[in-house]
């Protein structure tokens, strides 16, 4: 249930956290990132139910709710610059 997916969510948050404290000092920052919306990419959902990936895409597409992966790329890339 989603007990259990906000717990294992949770789990990766405070390793990031714990990992940056302790490697912070060695002048190595470990970010945490949550990209908030369906991703447009075929080559993950796209593969296991190319149908099901269509349909959400073309609703999403329709509602501006669906989220580039050039857009993600350029937020990491700013992360690491």
């Amino acid at each position: 249930g989603q007990s259990a997916h906000a717990a294992a969510m949770f789990g990766r948050r405070a390793l990031c956290q714990s990992l940056n404290h302790e490697l912070g000092q060695k002048g190595i920052h470990v970010a945490h990132v949550v990209v908030e919306g369906m991703i447009d990419a075929p080559e993950s959902l796209g593969r296991i139910a190319p149908k099901l990936f269509e349909q959400l895409r073309d609703a999403k597409l329709a509602d501006q709710m669906i989220v580039s992966p050039v857009s993600v790329a350029s937020s990491y890339w700013f992360l690491h610059t």
